[in-house]
């Protein structure tokens, strides 16, 4: 009988003891994986800009964390603080750019405009788009695809044939003033075109040819262009004049409408205000729900006679989603890239009164 009971005492002890280290266990998991989604946030608050992405495998008496970041600091957390912290814990999480594109991490749009695909794929969505000459921060490579950073911080994947990799960068000095401009192999009008250059497209000045300029590519090759269509670098001041900002918008009016596009051959509505405050030296983020969290409210309560020139108006079904933004002309009216690029009124009294715009009209901001 008393080895009965001792046999009972002991395994219900044994349970006991199995419970309260699996609760442990599990509380240390918990507080692992919340410290781990805690830091990445806090490092990485938008995916669209950073990688983050981490896996944690659960062991019976160790854990492992795998992952990787384009994040340096986010990358010295997780090797450094966890070890500390969970010494149970191995570690095993890789800083991008990775092994895949060692003595190629940074390069040139080389095509007129290079698309910045979701997936490594050409059926992906576009994301974004680059102009010829955009530098860039090369992440990986996939079967001829390259994971890429922009100069706005944004990423998405881009054919091989659209980089020209570089080590060093290029001084450019002049830029592109026109919505399109032919290069050429020459400098006549009927030499071969080599491609055509969408606005703000800048390069490396070689000398003057007649009424054309001899300008070195993103691959280092020469071509010509001519010299109505290009214009001087402008100081590297940036500027928030909001005729000049209208200016330069207006010349895009009646572009068409681009899903992700961002050139003068065409744009989505954040791509529209990037490239027009670009032009004046300020790098607005590229989506329109992350474009909002820059500059000061305007107040528009009752009327629009606080809105002036170059003012954004963002819009959306509640002020947690923002789907849209365009930008003032002072005033009620706008102009932004919708169906194509074109001016609407928040007005109802005006002939282009766009109703639907004022519905969902969430916020206006300025940037100072």
């Amino acid at each position: 009988m008393w080895r009965s009971r001792a046999l009972v005492i002991v395994t219900l002890f044994l349970l006991a003891t199995g419970v309260w280290i699996g609760t442990i266990w599990n509380r240390d998991v918990r507080e692992l994986n919340r410290y781990v989604a805690s830091v990445s946030s806090r490092h990485v608050p938008d995916t669209r800009e950073d990688i983050a992405t981490f896996q944690l495998e659960h062991g019976i008496f160790r854990h492992h964390l795998s992952g990787e970041t384009s994040h340096p600091a986010l990358w010295e957390v997780m090797r450094d603080s966890i070890a500390i912290r969970w010494p149970h814990v191995t570690v095993d999480v890789a800083l991008l750019p990775d092994s895949s594109v060692i003595g190629r991490t940074s390069g040139l749009v080389s095509v007129a405009v290079g698309n910045l695909r979701r997936e490594p794929r050409h059926g992906s969505e576009l994301v974004d788009q680059a102009i010829l000459g955009t530098r860039l921060t090369i992440l990986r490579e996939r079967r001829g695809w390259y994971q890429v950073k922009t100069e706005w911080n944004y990423i998405g994947w881009m054919t091989g044939s659209s980089i020209a990799f570089r080590d060093t960068m290029p001084e450019t000095d002049v830029r592109v003033r026109v919505n399109l401009a032919a290069i050429r192999e020459a400098a006549s009008p009927a030499a071969p075109l080599r491609l055509q250059a969408p606005f703000g497209a800048a390069f490396e000045s070689v000398a003057k040819r007649g009424s054309y300029r001899e300008i070195r590519l993103p691959d280092g090759s020469s071509a010509f262009i001519a010299e109505g269509d290009i214009e001087a670098m402008p100081a590297a001041t940036a500027s928030t004049d909001g005729a000049r900002l209208v200016t330069t918008a207006s010349r895009f009016q009646g572009l068409p409408y681009l899903w992700g596009g961002n050139s003068s051959s065409g744009f989505d509505c954040s791509g529209f205000t990037q490239t027009v405050f670009r032009e004046q030296g300020i790098t607005l983020p590229r989506d329109a729900n992350m474009q909002i969290r820059l500059g000061a409210d305007v107040d528009t309560t009752g009327n629009f006679s606080q809105v002036q020139a170059g003012d954004l108006l963002y819009f959306g079904p509640n002020p947690d989603r923002i789907t849209h933004v365009a930008l003032s002309l002072g005033g009620a009216r706008m102009i932004h890239a919708s169906d194509y690029v074109q001016i609407n009124s928040l007005d109802p009294a005006d002939t282009d009164f766009a109703p639907d715009r004022l519905r969902t009209l969430q916020a206006v901001k300025r940037i100072r």
